[in-house]
């Protein structure tokens, strides 16, 4: 659809000349490129309302705008919906933005009009997409949306050692456990509740995968008083996107993903080192969020450096720290050292989800950086963008979803859809700027700050004056 805009441009000379060009808008531009999103999908959602808001589920794309057998469990203060069937309808622009509603059914009750961009392609299909909820409700946040594979779709399938991060508005937990025929057993976590922390519990547990890839799982820590619940959906037999599924009066909410462990038992302090990129956040009750994005260096076995970037409820810095940490067989890892005192758990090496132990319930992930040394160059093409998966992001005033390119010289443009915040919805806003990167990988753009992990993915916050609530956006190609 094309609306036409008239402007007169009047100059102020003394004999006044009138110019009357006609400029012609794309509202809503033609969805050229559905076929990008085909198959079925797993999606987690992590945002809030009047509480926090936590969302997984799946659907099946057919390549032409359509969205069945939908499926998802949702955790709100008012309530826990488990189960819920949906259909949609969806759109994929010509640069690979797009949009998707949701209802109960066909002409059913609206359950959410959504901004995402899509892709990771392989074969023409997006492999993953990140989104915003994007509609005239007070409910706002964001998450990802990953293709499954289907022949994981067992309990059977899911085997094997696994780590874990999740979070919610004020608490955050990482750990991990093996899984076996359903059960599961050499459960670890630690866990910072609003600054009260619980370190190294241990748990078991048990769980089961349905034939639509929809699973439950119970854990029992030692010493509490009642189970936690989950549900989760599976992306792969590596993947899992999970949310608590107990009703927010009974258990604390939570959402995450849990990911395959390689390496438990043999891990060690020689399993950190490299330079891995860092991605921290937690609220700060007093005044918004704490964020810190930079690169965690490994000296010598046993020490670590870390040169970061802060923002800190609106208040801009840099944090160099150093410290000594020590990695235990199953991959937990306790580190001295930082302003935020971090537990680690590893996935593999260089590589795994965060833990804080301080009052602002710390919480991300960490991952190795490959492609140095950095310049200008190491930045080319096109990127999706949006939040990051949840248990390693963070609530805030706005979120943001779209698709930005890097010239490989100096040149950054941009579209992205925005929500929340007082300026409310904003739709296809174009952005150009200059950017920068250091040899380190350490980029700027403006008011914001990146890190690239490697020359396909890189880690973005908001350093701009009075922003109190930053969060990381993660951008891929």
């Amino acid at each position: 659809e094309l609306s036409e805009i008239v402007v007169l441009a009047t100059d102020s000379g003394a004999q006044k000349q009138v110019v009357q060009p006609t400029y012609k808008i794309s509202v809503n531009p033609p969805a050229v490129n559905n076929a990008e999103l085909n198959g079925q999908y797993a999606f987690s959602f992590e945002g809030a309302d009047q509480g926090q808001v936590d969302i997984v589920g799946s659907f099946t794309a057919d390549g032409a705008g359509n969205l069945t057998s939908g499926l998802q469990d949702v955790n709100r203060a008012s309530g826990v919906t488990s189960s819920q069937a949906f259909v949609g309808t969806y759109e994929i622009y010509a640069d690979d933005r797009g949009r998707f509603n949701l209802k109960t059914s066909p002409g059913g009750a609206d359950l959410g009009t959504f901004r995402f961009a899509v892709g990771s392609f392989n074969a023409g299909v997006a492999s993953k997409a990140r989104f915003i909820e994007f509609d005239s409700t007070i409910t706002r946040g964001g998450g990802v949306i990953e293709k499954q594979d289907p022949t994981a779709f067992s309990t059977a399938k899911i085997t094997g050692d696994y780590a874990f991060g999740v979070s919610s508005a004020l608490s955050g937990a990482a750990g991990r456990f093996t899984a076996a025929s359903g059960n599961i057993t050499a459960g670890s976590l630690d866990e910072d509740n609003q600054g009260t922390v619980n370190s190294d519990e241990s748990f078991t547990g048990t769980y089961s995968v349905a034939a639509n890839g929809r699973g439950t799982l119970a854990f029992n820590v030692t010493g509490a008083a009642k189970p936690v619940n989950a549900v989760f959906y599976v992306v792969s037999s590596g993947e899992l996107q999970l949310m608590s599924s107990d009703a927010q009066n009974v258990n604390t909410v939570f959402a995450g993903t849990i990911l395959q462990q390689k390496g438990a038992g043999t891990f060690s302090n020689a399993s950190l080192n490299s330079a891995s990129v860092i991605g921290l956040q937690g609220p700060n009750n007093a005044a918004g969020n704490d964020v810190v994005l930079g690169i965690l260096s490994i000296p010598s076995a046993g020490n670590f450096t870390l040169a970061a970037d802060e923002n800190n409820a609106g208040i801009v810095g840099t944090l160099s720290q150093l410290g000594t940490y020590t990695a235990a067989a199953n991959g937990r890892v306790t580190v001295t050292g930082t302003t935020h005192p971090l537990v680690l758990y590893l996935l593999d090496a260089n590589k795994g989800f965060v833990v804080g132990t301080d009052s602002n319930a710390t919480t991300g992930f960490f991952e190795p950086q490959t492609g140095g040394t950095f310049s200008a160059a190491s930045a080319k093409g096109s990127f999706f963008q949006g939040p990051g998966t949840p248990g390693d992001t963070l609530f805030g005033l706005s979120y943001d979803s779209g698709v930005v390119t890097f010239d490989g010289a100096s040149n950054f443009t941009g579209t992205t859809d925005s929500t929340g915040g007082s300026a409310g919805l904003l739709q296809a806003q174009g952005s150009s700027a200059a950017y920068a990167i250091a040899t380190s990988g350490r980029g700027t753009i403006g008011n914001t700050i990146f890190y690239l992990i490697s020359p396909t993915k890189y880690l973005l916050i908001d350093v701009g004056v009075g922003v109190a609530q930053s969060t990381i956006s993660v951008g891929e190609n």
